[in-house]
């Protein structure tokens, strides 16, 4: 695999068009969650199997494949720096996703995820609140990633992880995240 984490920080050159697509889109909500955000806008409830906290959109390649295309090509290209690899295939699961603060953090908030080889958050909040980052719980203590806008962070799915807290109260001003799950990875040199 590669190391427990990557961090790549300016890693879209446009990350607006990611903020823009997510203040268009549809979201669904997992598990036993409410079907309003703060704002009263509506929620579709528990459209995927999954459960999560906050609020997650239909798999990006529906809405654009374009902007999926080129920000998983970006992914690799990162995984890849200083290699001599040259070509990738993949399959990616890929949602925009927004937590905001009616979600409290408790310790089930902690998770691993299933079914993909890679995880990925790319930040996407221009001021953050502090401490609403990424917990990366490993061997020697919990490991600690700052919310830092267009700040993409990889990292061995098996690792525990959680947001640090929510905040705001809708897609406008709460934790705004690009979450990757790749399930299939193959290289070419």
């Amino acid at each position: 695999m590669f190391s427990p984490f990557i961090v790549k920080d300016n890693f879209l050159p446009d990350p607006g068009v990611l903020t823009e697509l997510a203040k268009k889109s549809v979201y669904f909500c997992g598990g036993k969650e409410p079907g309003k955000d703060l704002s009263g806008a509506e929620v579709v409830r528990d459209k995927y199997s999954g459960s999560w906290r906050g609020f997650r959109s239909a798999q990006l390649q529906t809405a654009n494949e374009a902007i999926t295309k080129d920000t998983i090509n970006r992914i690799f290209e990162a995984l890849t720096e200083g290699t001599y690899i040259s070509r990738f295939h993949w399959t990616a699961e890929v949602y925009l996703h927004y937590l905001p603060e009616c979600f409290e953090y408790d310790s089930s908030w902690r998770h691993t995820d299933s079914g993909c080889i890679i995880a990925g958050i790319l930040y996407l909040n221009e001021h953050p609140e502090e401490n609403s980052g990424t917990l990366l719980f490993q061997e020697k203590g919990p490991t600690e990633i700052e919310n830092k806008f267009n700040r993409l962070v990889l990292f061995d799915p098996t690792i525990e992880h959680c947001a640090q807290k929510s905040f705001g109260k809708s897609v406008e001003d709460a934790r705004l995240t690009l979450n990757v799950f790749v399930t299939r990875l193959g290289f070419e040199a």
